[in-house]
């Protein structure tokens, strides 16, 4: 892996990340608890910038016109996407105090 986009859980226990090398492009996180990789989404596609919302939640962006901005529940393994349409995301998320807004860069071609 080349990752890129570090992300630190709250509680210091997961590492997210993205990569791009060829055969394992896509959004993983590391369970320091568990000592267990884990592959969020995985596709030949580039990926942009990922952080964690909470101990239970990372959020993560794809940039093109298929892309987005996407949440992860960590517990039960849900992806949703949250912004849809064509726009280009990269940067790094960030969250309120209280975990209830996300902030974002959100750049056109």
């Amino acid at each position: 892996f080349s990752p890129r986009y570090l992300a630190i859980s709250p509680n210091e226990d997961k590492i997210a990340f993205i990569t791009d090398d060829s055969g394992y492009s896509g959004v993983y996180y590391v369970d320091l608890n568990e000592k267990q990789l884990v592959d969020v989404k995985q596709e030949g596609h580039d990926f942009g910038a990922v952080g964690f919302r909470n101990e239970h939640q990372l959020v993560f962006s794809r940039p093109g016109r298929q892309g987005g901005l996407y949440s992860y529940d960590l517990s039960t393994k849900k992806l949703t996407k949250l912004i849809e349409g064509d726009v280009y995301n990269r940067g790094v998320s960030v969250f309120n105090k209280d975990h209830s807004k996300i902030y974002y860069l959100v750049a056109e071609q």
